[in-house]
């Protein structure tokens, strides 16, 4: 702390991470956002609702499966690798994970190819003995951001390598986060879900004939992916 005469000056705080806000026009009173932006003078606290925005998302790591086509089922005992970014990362950036038994995976359904159908409500998995429900209200990947979240086993931590199980996102998938799956973050209460959803959850972590293990898990190249719930 630094003085001035009699009365002391505090150092400034570093100021929260910015994000583009493109067109958006200021907010008139009220709290502001923490995410500020310098790219429009009009957006002081952020965007207006009903502005558009557009966020860019550079992936951490890819996923290195066995699976290379996106299978609807059997995904318990598949294992696969995630390798962080070297160019942006160090193993510090993993401390501590070893501790966690499971891990919540974000990554992108970057191979699904979004025509609209997202928009309107659908048949899950276009079974027509389910009721057709909105985009919101299933977790397939035609979704408006093609973002998947998954919970999966950690094996292993290597480096800047995870080996982990029953991640049910398809070779070479980008990830956007990972985070350690903490229990008091589960749902708080009685669970309710619709007859047509555990019906259609019957078989997806059900282990694979196929016997998928960890000596099936090679490198490929972090290019191609996920599961369709």
């Amino acid at each position: 702390m630094n003085f001035i005469g009699r009365f002391p000056v505090r150092p400034k705080r570093p100021t929260a991470p910015r994000l583009s806000c493109d067109n958006a026009q200021a907010r008139s009173g009220g709290p502001t956002s923490p995410f500020r932006s310098d790219h429009d003078p009009g957006c002081p606290g952020g965007a207006v609702p009903g502005t558009a925005v557009t966020f860019t998302f550079e992936p951490i790591a890819h996923v290195i499966s066995p699976r290379v086509q996106a299978v609807e089922d059997g995904w318990d005992n598949v294992v696969a690798k995630i390798t962080l970014d070297s160019r942006r990362f160090t193993p510090d950036s993993l401390y501590g994970v070893h501790e966690f038994s499971h891990l919540e995976v974000v990554y992108l359904f970057d191979r699904v190819q979004l025509d609209g159908r997202e928009l309107h409500p659908r048949h899950p998995r276009g079974n027509p003995s389910w009721p057709k429900v909105g985009v919101f209200a299933q977790r397939g990947p035609v979704r408006p951001n093609r973002i998947g979240v998954s919970v999966c086993r950690l094996l292993t931590v290597e480096g800047l390598t995870l080996t982990v199980q029953g991640l049910d996102a398809i070779d070479a998938s980008p990830v956007l986060d990972i985070k350690p799956y903490i229990a008091e973050f589960a749902p708080r209460g009685p669970i309710q879900q619709p007859a047509w959803a555990k019906e259609l959850m019957m078989h997806y972590w059900q282990r694979s004939s196929s016997g998928v293990s960890q000596a099936t898990v090679t490198q490929a190249d972090p290019e191609v992916p996920e599961g369709s719930t």
